[in-house]
């Protein structure tokens, strides 16, 4: 058989077609007991996240002007102050595909899961990547958004999933495990190749604000 067939090949490689519907699947690890896993309230939704710990250990200014407390519960993030809220989940995310089902002349596109060993001998049509944005009735109610919005995470990376939230509003607020913190979206990222110019051709549009209110 194919080795880009499928589990019913009887082959070593596991992974999920979804050409028909256009879903991608991914798989996820509870590094922690008390770790949620991500959830939806309906098909078309995004991933919420849920807050499982809190992390200052990378930020130069930890004082009371970032945190008014920091428990084990909780976090009281001041305004103009930022946390790693970590998550206590990891992903694994697939790779797309184009192969040739056995006894079939059509190609299609497959999400595969494979170790990095270069045993399938063509590139890749697409990675998915997941990108971790703010949560709006947080933004609109509190100021808390993702300070780096939107955070992607790589193909590739399998260490715990973290957020970094930033209070943009005027009070304290408190940040409790267990607590939605921000959504995820699972998305395709297309390969792109570099070509170096010694110049590109202008279109004469302007910089910032150039169009007007």
């Amino acid at each position: 058989p194919s080795k880009y067939s499928n589990d019913s090949y009887n082959t070593s490689y596991n992974f999920y077609s979804y050409s028909i519907y256009k879903m991608i699947p991914f798989r996820v690890t509870r590094l922690t007991e008390t770790a949620k896993l991500p959830t939806k309230e309906n098909e078309g939704d995004l991933w919420d996240l849920y807050a499982n710990d809190f992390c200052i250990e990378h930020l130069k200014d930890r004082n009371e002007t970032m945190f008014k407390s920091i428990e084990e519960s909780h976090v009281d993030l001041a305004p103009m102050g930022r946390v790693l809220v970590k998550t206590g989940i990891s992903l694994e995310l697939p790779i797309q595909y184009s192969v040739l089902p056995r006894g079939t002349d059509k190609a299609t596109t497959q999400w595969f899961y494979i170790e990095v060993d270069n045993t399938i001998d063509r590139l890749p049509e697409a990675y998915a990547v997941a990108d971790i944005r703010p949560r709006s009735g947080l933004a609109l109610k509190h100021g808390i958004t993702v300070l780096n919005s939107p955070g992607t995470i790589d193909n590739s990376y399998r260490k715990e999933i973290g957020v970094i939230l930033y209070n943009a509003g005027h009070e304290a607020y408190t940040i409790t495990k267990g607590d939605k913190i921000a959504q995820m979206l699972i998305r395709p990222l297309y390969p792109s190749q570099m070509e170096e110019m010694e110049d590109i051709k202008d279109t004469g549009r302007g910089g910032y604000g150039s169009t007007g209110k």
